[in-house]
């Protein structure tokens, strides 16, 4: 199977977001990245605003589930 209809169907399966959903997950993949691994969505939320970004902690909380569902991201215990 080609490898762009892979990750078509590794979208789809994940979950249906809208392109405003989409760039908070893209912002958390970000964040993650730097962070190094699994973080707080407390912690992601004050690293956002950082970056000038206004991120609630239930935007941050469905990005990282996405990208978890993606096998993009951890899971951390803790909120």
């Amino acid at each position: 199977m080609e490898e762009g209809q892979k990750a078509a169907e590794a979208l789809n399966a994940a979950g249906d977001l809208n392109y405003v959903e989409l760039s908070v997950a893209a912002k958390a993949y970000f964040l993650l990245t730097q962070k190094g691994g699994p973080a707080k969505t407390i912690d992601l939320v004050l690293m956002a605003r950082q970056f000038g970004w206004s991120v609630s902690e239930t935007d941050i909380r469905r990005a990282v589930d996405f990208l978890q569902r993606l096998g993009l991201a951890e899971a951390k215990t803790a909120a």
